[in-house]
């Protein structure tokens, strides 16, 4: 498990996304917090994009590119003193879904096909996370519902087909890529 005081997140390099996707992993949030923007997945500077929570709802937000602004919202907030999974896939049509704890939860509109790079973790255009998060998995397929379901709570082999980057954070000391694919 990862603390992020709110402070800064993670500089992790550059985990390279083009394609299909899938971006996953566990939050959790103090009981009472207040999840807004500044807390989430990822940000990457360059492309002005990141996943993160708006008045508690998981969102991919892009301001470059064909879509200004939110690509992909949640319909579910996110519940504090409890562990949430969220999953953001794009298929190889372009369209983005999330799932919360294993269930479909929204679907994107319009295709959305920017290239771009995980850059920092627990950190957003916005601020950074004031939270735990934990298993954070890159693929780069469209993992099935069925798929992100069954393995949400259990670890994966980091020799897996199509596994970019595994943060595992396991330990507190260092934060390494299990896959040995990442910085």
């Amino acid at each position: 498990m990862l603390v992020l005081d709110g402070t800064s997140g993670v500089d992790v390099g550059n985990v390279a996304i083009s394609g299909e996707f899938t971006i996953e992993g566990w939050f959790y949030f103090e009981p009472g917090a207040v999840i807004d923007n500044k807390d989430g997945f990822f940000k990457n500077d360059t492309n002005q994009i990141h996943l993160n929570f708006w008045e508690g709802q998981l969102r991919l937000a892009a301001y470059t590119g064909p879509i200004r602004g939110d690509v992909v919202i949640a319909n579910t907030a996110a519940n504090t003193g409890e562990w949430n999974h969220y999953a953001l896939t794009r298929d190889a049509n372009g369209i983005l879904q999330i799932y919360v704890n294993g269930v479909l939860d929204a679907t994107a509109t319009q295709a959305w096909n920017v290239d771009f790079n995980v850059d920092e973790i627990g950190e957003t255009l916005r601020g950074a996370t004031e939270g735990a998060m934990d298993e954070l998995r890159i693929w780069d397929h469209a993992r099935s519902g069925s798929e992100i379901a069954s393995a949400m709570s259990s670890t994966v082999d980091p020799g897996s087909a199509g596994l970019l980057a595994n943060y595992r954070f396991d330990n507190a000391a260092e934060i390494d890529d299990a896959t040995g694919n990442a910085a």
